[in-house]
C-alpha cells in the first residue's frame, strides 16, 4: 500500500523546476536526486489521518518537550519576570490614576477623605499601602541593579544572586518605611 504522503523526489522535482532560481543550478540537480527512505505507510512517522498527535506521542513513549512550569527558575529569572511587570502594573496604575483625577471631578483630597471614611483598620490599610508602594519601591530599586550592570559590573552568577536578594530586602524596607507614613 503506497503512503497518503507525496514523495520526497517529487516535492523536490516540482520546487527545483517551479523556481526560476533552482532550476538548472546545482541545488536542483541535489534537490532532484533526492531518494525518500521509505515508501511504506508503516514508515512514516507524521500524523495519519485519523491519529491525534498526544496520543500519538503517547503510545510511541515520547517525552514531553520542556516548558516554562516543569524546571526551576533561577532567582534571577524570577527577577527579570518581576522587574517588566512591575514596570507594566506601573504605567497602566499612572494612567488609571490621571484620569481618575483628571476626569473624575475631584481633587485628591476628595478620594484620600473617601477612604478614611471607611473605616478601613490600620493593619489593613498598612497592608494595602505595601501592596501600592512595593512595585514602585522594587522597580526602581531593581532599575538601579540595571544601571549598575550597564557598567559591566556584578554580572557573575554569585554577584546577581546577591544583587537580587539585597533589590527584595531593599524595595522591602522602602516600602514599609513610605507605607509607616
Amino acid at each position: 500500500v503506497e503512503s497518503a504522503r507525496p514523495s520526497i523526489m517529487m516535492l523536490a522535482r516540482c520546487t527545483a523546476l517551479s523556481n526560476p532560481l533552482l532550476s538548472g543550478s546545482r541545488v536542483s540537480a541535489t534537490l532532484i536526486r533526492m531518494r525518500p527512505m521509505s515508501q511504506s505507510a508503516k514508515d512514516w512517522v507524521g500524523l495519519q489521518n485519523d491519529q491525534d498527535f498526544w496520543k500519538k506521542n503517547e503510545k510511541l513513549s515520547r517525552p514531553v518537550s520542556g516548558h516554562m512550569f516543569i524546571y526551576k527558575w533561577p532567582l534571577p529569572a524570577i527577577l527579570s519576570v518581576f522587574h517588566r511587570g512591575t514596570g507594566t502594573v506601573l504605567s497602566l496604575g499612572v494612567s488609571a490614576a490621571s484620569l481618575t483625577l483628571l476626569l473624575g471631578g475631584h481633587d485628591l483630597s476628595f478620594y484620600i477623605q473617601f477612604v478614611q471614611s471607611l473605616g478601613i483598620p490600620s493593619p489593613i490599610v498598612f497592608g494595602g499601602k505595601m501592596l501600592l508602594t512595593w512595585p514602585f519601591a522594587y522597580h526602581m530599586s531593581n532599575g538601579i541593579r540595571h544601571l549598575v550592570w550597564d557598567t559591566g559590573r556584578s554580572l557573575e552568577v554569585p554577584q546577581l544572586y546577591k544583587s537580587g536578594y539585597a533589590v527584595l530586602a531593599v524595595a522591602t524596607a522602602i516600602s514599609a518605611a513610605v507605607a509607616c507614613l
